[in-house]
Protein backbone atom coordinates (compact mmCIF):
# COMPACT_ATOMS: atom_id res chain seq x y z
CA UNK A 1 0.00 0.00 0.00
CA UNK A 2 1.55 3.49 -1.27
CA UNK A 3 1.83 6.17 -3.28
CA UNK A 4 -1.12 8.05 -0.88
CA UNK A 5 -3.55 4.95 -1.63
CA UNK A 6 -5.66 3.87 1.43
CA UNK A 7 -6.34 0.13 1.90
CA UNK A 8 -9.48 -0.07 4.37
CA UNK A 9 -9.25 -4.01 5.50
CA UNK A 10 -12.91 -4.31 6.55
CA UNK A 11 -14.82 -6.86 4.00
CA UNK A 12 -11.46 -8.21 3.06
CA UNK A 13 -9.46 -11.77 4.11
CA UNK A 14 -8.22 -11.81 7.32
CA UNK A 15 -5.37 -13.86 6.49
CA UNK A 16 -2.26 -12.05 4.39
CA UNK A 17 0.48 -14.22 3.13
CA UNK A 18 3.69 -12.47 2.07
CA UNK A 19 5.46 -9.82 3.45
CA UNK A 20 3.13 -6.12 3.76
CA UNK A 21 4.62 -3.12 2.99
CA UNK A 22 3.00 0.22 3.63
CA UNK A 23 4.60 3.50 2.52
CA UNK A 24 4.85 6.52 0.64
CA UNK A 25 1.92 8.43 2.77
CA UNK A 26 -0.19 4.66 2.02
CA UNK A 27 -2.87 4.22 4.82
CA UNK A 28 -3.78 0.48 6.47
CA UNK A 29 -7.41 0.36 8.03
CA UNK A 30 -7.48 -2.66 9.93
CA UNK A 31 -10.67 -4.86 10.03
CA UNK A 32 -12.83 -5.35 12.73
CA UNK A 33 -11.81 -8.92 12.66
CA UNK A 34 -8.97 -10.15 13.64
CA UNK A 35 -5.92 -9.71 10.75
CA UNK A 36 -2.85 -12.02 9.93
CA UNK A 37 0.24 -11.32 8.55
CA UNK A 38 1.90 -14.00 7.38
CA UNK A 39 4.79 -12.78 5.76
CA UNK A 40 5.78 -10.03 8.36
CA UNK A 41 4.76 -5.90 8.42
CA UNK A 42 6.97 -3.30 6.81
CA UNK A 43 5.91 0.82 7.93
CA UNK A 44 8.46 3.23 6.22
CA UNK A 45 6.50 6.59 5.34
CA UNK A 46 2.32 4.90 6.21
CA UNK A 47 -0.13 4.59 8.59
CA UNK A 48 -1.49 1.52 10.20
CA UNK A 49 -4.61 2.28 12.02
CA UNK A 50 -5.33 -0.92 14.17
CA UNK A 51 -9.44 -1.68 15.20
CA UNK A 52 -10.07 -3.66 18.21
CA UNK A 53 -9.42 -6.39 16.87
CA UNK A 54 -5.93 -8.27 17.02
CA UNK A 55 -3.38 -8.01 15.12
CA UNK A 56 -0.40 -10.74 14.38
CA UNK A 57 2.39 -10.32 12.73
CA UNK A 58 3.70 -13.90 11.84
CA UNK A 59 7.31 -12.47 10.96
CA UNK A 60 9.25 -9.57 11.06
CA UNK A 61 7.61 -6.18 12.19
CA UNK A 62 10.01 -3.37 10.63
CA UNK A 63 8.89 -0.01 11.14
CA UNK A 64 10.67 3.06 9.83
CA UNK A 65 8.91 6.10 9.73
CA UNK A 66 5.32 6.96 9.59
CA UNK A 67 2.71 6.12 12.17
CA UNK A 68 1.43 3.03 13.60
CA UNK A 69 -2.05 2.95 15.37
CA UNK A 70 -1.83 -0.53 17.52
CA UNK A 71 -4.86 -2.17 17.77
CA UNK A 72 -6.77 -1.69 21.32
CA UNK A 73 -6.74 -5.31 21.67
CA UNK A 74 -2.99 -6.67 21.22
CA UNK A 75 -0.43 -7.03 18.82
CA UNK A 76 1.39 -10.12 18.47
CA UNK A 77 4.64 -10.47 16.79
CA UNK A 78 6.17 -13.74 16.26
CA UNK A 79 9.64 -12.19 14.55
CA UNK A 80 12.10 -9.45 15.27
CA UNK A 81 10.72 -5.98 16.16
CA UNK A 82 12.22 -2.63 14.90
CA UNK A 83 10.63 0.53 15.40
CA UNK A 84 13.33 2.98 14.06
CA UNK A 85 13.91 6.70 16.29
CA UNK A 86 11.20 9.14 14.70
CA UNK A 87 8.34 6.51 14.21
CA UNK A 88 5.37 6.98 15.80
CA UNK A 89 4.02 4.24 17.61
CA UNK A 90 0.58 5.09 19.24
CA UNK A 91 0.00 2.31 22.31
CA UNK A 92 -3.35 0.47 22.19
CA UNK A 93 -3.85 -3.25 23.80
CA UNK A 94 -1.05 -5.29 24.77
CA UNK A 95 2.09 -5.95 22.78
CA UNK A 96 2.83 -9.62 22.62
CA UNK A 97 6.16 -11.43 21.84
CA UNK A 98 5.88 -14.88 20.92
CA UNK A 99 8.63 -16.71 19.97
CA UNK A 100 12.60 -16.34 19.45
CA UNK A 101 13.73 -12.52 18.42
CA UNK A 102 14.90 -9.81 19.15
CA UNK A 103 13.04 -6.23 19.80
CA UNK A 104 14.46 -2.54 18.94
CA UNK A 105 12.40 -0.04 20.18
CA UNK A 106 14.48 3.10 19.79
CA UNK A 107 13.14 3.62 23.85
CA UNK A 108 9.74 4.62 22.29
CA UNK A 109 6.83 3.24 25.09
CA UNK A 110 5.14 0.23 23.98
CA UNK A 111 2.51 0.00 26.62
CA UNK A 112 1.61 -3.28 27.98
CA UNK A 113 4.15 -5.68 27.18
CA UNK A 114 3.81 -9.48 27.45
CA UNK A 115 7.50 -11.78 26.51
CA UNK A 116 6.70 -15.48 25.35
CA UNK A 117 4.15 -18.29 24.44
CA UNK A 118 6.40 -20.84 26.46
CA UNK A 119 9.20 -21.21 25.91
CA UNK A 120 10.86 -18.55 23.82
CA UNK A 121 13.66 -16.57 24.76
CA UNK A 122 13.58 -12.68 23.87
CA UNK A 123 16.85 -10.35 23.39
CA UNK A 124 16.79 -6.56 23.40
CA UNK A 125 19.01 -4.45 21.04
CA UNK A 126 17.70 -1.39 22.73
CA UNK A 127 16.37 0.20 25.71
CA UNK A 128 12.99 -1.05 26.41
CA UNK A 129 10.26 1.57 28.06
CA UNK A 130 6.69 0.05 28.86
CA UNK A 131 3.68 0.60 31.26
CA UNK A 132 3.84 -2.74 32.24
CA UNK A 133 6.05 -5.95 31.36
CA UNK A 134 4.89 -9.59 32.41
CA UNK A 135 7.26 -12.50 31.40
CA UNK A 136 5.23 -15.77 31.07
CA UNK A 137 6.02 -19.11 32.32
CA UNK A 138 9.13 -20.76 30.83
CA UNK A 139 9.72 -17.56 28.82
CA UNK A 140 13.29 -15.52 29.05
CA UNK A 141 13.98 -11.94 28.53
CA UNK A 142 17.54 -11.05 28.08
CA UNK A 143 18.32 -7.06 28.45
CA UNK A 144 21.58 -7.90 26.65
CA UNK A 145 22.83 -4.66 28.91
CA UNK A 146 20.21 -2.25 27.99
CA UNK A 147 17.62 -0.04 30.22
CA UNK A 148 14.42 -1.55 31.52
CA UNK A 149 12.09 1.67 32.09
CA UNK A 150 8.63 0.40 33.99
CA UNK A 151 5.38 2.42 34.57
CA UNK A 152 3.26 2.20 36.92
CA UNK A 153 1.87 -1.36 35.72
CA UNK A 154 5.51 -2.77 37.00
CA UNK A 155 7.24 -6.18 36.44
CA UNK A 156 5.42 -9.44 36.83
CA UNK A 157 7.75 -12.66 36.26
CA UNK A 158 5.83 -15.51 36.02
CA UNK A 159 6.77 -19.30 38.01
CA UNK A 160 9.70 -20.81 36.06
CA UNK A 161 10.12 -17.23 34.27
CA UNK A 162 13.77 -15.54 33.53
CA UNK A 163 14.58 -11.89 33.53
CA UNK A 164 18.56 -12.29 32.52
CA UNK A 165 19.78 -8.50 33.22
CA UNK A 166 23.36 -8.92 32.99
CA UNK A 167 25.20 -6.09 32.25
CA UNK A 168 25.67 -2.75 32.76
CA UNK A 169 21.82 -2.04 31.78
CA UNK A 170 19.28 -0.68 34.64
CA UNK A 171 15.71 -1.37 35.88
CA UNK A 172 13.91 1.47 36.74
CA UNK A 173 10.01 1.17 37.83
CA UNK A 174 7.60 4.28 37.30
CA UNK A 175 5.85 3.57 40.61
CA UNK A 176 4.72 -0.13 39.82
CA UNK A 177 5.73 -3.20 41.86
CA UNK A 178 7.71 -6.10 41.06
CA UNK A 179 6.08 -9.79 41.20
CA UNK A 180 8.36 -12.67 40.75
CA UNK A 181 7.05 -15.88 41.24
CA UNK A 182 10.00 -17.32 39.34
Amino acid sequence: VGSGTTFDANGQASIISGAVVIDNGGAYHASTSAQTFNGGLTLSGGTFSGSTAPVYVNGDFNFTSGTFNAPSSNLDVIGNFTLAQGANFVKGGSVNFKGDLAINTAGQNLGIVVIGASPDTITLNSDLVADSLTINSLDTLITNGYNLTIGSGGITIANGATLNAAGSGTITLGGGNWSNSG
